[in-house]
């Protein structure tokens, strides 16, 4: 939401745009920045979206307005913006501008006293006169309020001085008074009584001065006339009406009598109040009120500001803050300048450094500077108007990480390449954000050498040597010093890469086979003779399941009782 300019006095009605939050089923309220109501004057509709009221006539600050946004699942967002009043038409202080002198009357006389048309600032006045004491006149004085007149007849017996209060009252209820005496001279010395009121008379205004009309962007030269002030040895000066100082484009030469300077062609006000006072060499002072009149002046706006949002800093942790330029807008587009001062009872900004150009708070707070810090930020156009809004930084204390999930043992084999990322939910960082880490053995020292840690990634890799078998643990650990209490601890597994064996005969297998081949051996010897000689041969061989016989027959040229039998062990 934008900055809603206002005026003392003036009626406010407008609508919160459709589009200032995104969602849908949204229930809006709104409150001061702080948490409370809005005040009387101001009502929000939540039906409507709409602001109205009417803005008190008297000028107060800006209001700061927060407009919450909640919706079916009672999830919220919340904006700010600011309701700036601009100046109203504030009535100045009632002051005395030309007090009364005092008066010397004769007992027995009488006497007639004229209040002076100019005596008080402001408009219709209701005037009261009392003694000094608060009791009121003697019966022999009276005063007419509306003619602004004393009269009466001194009592012969009068011999003391009579203080009297004069006090005015205007629409406002605003109350100012004038003190002045009526000094009862006596017969026997009048004469020196009225040589002493002579003397001490001091300088007058005789001729008040004329007020001049000025044009904006014109060269300015007004000349006081000797006859405004009665007296000698008269020491001229001139301020405002309120006893400030003239502004820079008016001067007033105090030896020619002279005011000159160019008059602003926007943002002067349409009529200036200057004051005149007289000094005499017996240091009495007169003064005389005129003002400058400015015809067709261009009325200038005072800036305006946002408001700052908190800002938060740890303990040992770089904080940088970077006004924007927007920060404060100037309706007329005057160029502004800044100012920083500390609202709370330090003479400085302390662990804070601010830069001009660059409108950047820094620094690095220790552990002494917890807590809120408060910063007034100012901005002032050429014509002395300015706003302020506040910087409120937040230093708290430094919050370590703390340990998330257990990690799990991660196991490998010499000479195999190694990886492994550490888990995001190792730790827990209280802002959220993720943590760079350390990487260590788990007594401190340095890690393997084969075994490498990335701190940009969180990750491990390397590739393990057959002497390098066995359990590595490591420890991790926050970078930040004052954290390094918080750790998280796994152990790497390396073991040993097997060549696969080679196989061995079966020895007892052998033994079994051994008669078979044995027997087939002979088999083949006994077919190689029969082939040659021709003898037949019966080979019988006991076997599991009997005698088992092979016969041969004998040629017929061979005698018959040749036939043999032979036999043998299986």
């Amino acid at each position: 939401m934008p900055p809603k300019y206002v005026k003392p006095g003036k009626d406010i009605s407008f609508n919160v745009p459709k589009d200032t939050f995104q969602g849908s089923n949204l229930l809006l309220k709104a409150e001061t920045s702080d948490g409370s109501p809005l005040p009387d004057w101001l009502n929000f509709d939540p039906h409507s979206l709409t602001f109205s009221g009417k803005v008190p006539e008297e000028h107060g600050e800006n209001l700061d307005v927060r407009l919450v946004a909640t919706n079916d699942k009672q999830q919220q967002a919340h904006d700010l913006f600011s309701f700036v009043l601009l100046p109203g038409k504030e009535k100045p202080p009632l002051k005395v501008v030309h007090p009364m002198p005092d008066t010397f009357a004769k007992p027995g006389s009488t006497i007639s006293i004229q209040v002076p048309g100019k005596m008080f600032s402001g408009g219709k006045l209701r005037l009261i006169a009392q003694k000094s004491d608060g009791s009121p006149l003697p019966e022999w004085l009276t005063f007419d309020p509306h003619a602004g007149t004393f009269s009466g007849k001194v009592p012969k017996e009068q011999a003391n001085d009579l203080d009297i209060d004069l006090v005015a009252t205007d629409d406002n209820q605003q109350k100012t008074k004038d003190s002045f005496s009526i000094v009862a001279l006596g017969s026997t010395n009048q004469e020196e009584a009225e040589e002493g009121k002579e003397e001490n008379h001091g300088p007058r205004v005789g001729k008040p001065m004329a007020t001049p009309l000025v044009a904006p962007g014109s060269e300015l030269s007004i000349h006081v006339p000797h006859e405004t002030f009665q007296g000698s040895n008269l020491v001229l000066k001139a301020q405002l009406s309120d006893g400030s100082p003239l502004p820079d484009w008016l001067v007033f030469n105090p030896h020619s009598w002279t005011f000159s300077g160019t008059v602003p062609s926007v943002g002067q006000a349409k009529k200036l109040e200057v004051r005149l006072v007289a000094t005499d060499d017996k240091h009495q002072e007169a003064d005389d009120l005129f003002s400058i009149v400015v015809m067709g002046s261009k009325e200038n706006h005072p800036p305006t500001a946002s408001l700052i949002s908190l800002q938060r800093a740890r303990v040992g942790e770089t904080f940088s803050y970077e006004a924007p330029k927007d920060l404060f807008i100037d309706p007329d587009d005057d160029e502004l300048s800044w100012k920083v001062e500390v609202l709370d009872q330090e003479k400085d900004l302390g662990w804070l450094d601010y830069n001009s150009e660059t409108r950047k708070f820094y620094g690095v707070p220790k552990p002494d500077d917890v807590g809120a810090k408060h910063i007034k930020v100012c901005a002032t156009d050429s014509y002395t108007n300015s706003v302020c809004t506040t910087l409120t930084v937040l230093v708290e204390s430094h919050v370590c990480p703390t340990t998330g999930k257990s990690l799990e043992h991660a196991h490998t084999k010499s000479g195999h390449n190694f990886s492994f990322t550490v888990p995001k939910d190792t730790f827990k960082s209280p802002s959220g954000a993720s943590l760079k880490l350390r990487a260590s053995s788990v007594d401190g020292s340095q890690l393997p050498k084969w075994l490498h840690f990335d701190p940009d990634n969180n990750s491990f890799s390397g590739m393990p040597g057959p002497k390098d078998c066995g359990d590595v643990v490591i420890k991790l650990t926050p970078t930040d010093l004052a954290c390094n209490f918080v750790s998280n601890m796994f152990a790497i597994h390396v073991s040993e890469t097997k060549e696969p064996k080679k196989s061995k005969p079966n020895l007892v297998m052998l033994w079994w086979l051994l008669p078979f081949l044995l027997l087939c051996i002979l088999g083949c010897c006994l077919k190689w003779y029969d082939a040659r000689t021709g003898v037949g041969f019966t080979i019988a061989y006991k076997t599991g399941r009997g005698v088992m016989t092979s016969n041969r027959t004998t040629p017929s040229n061979t005698p018959s009782n040749s036939n043999q039998s032979l036999l043998g062990p299986p």
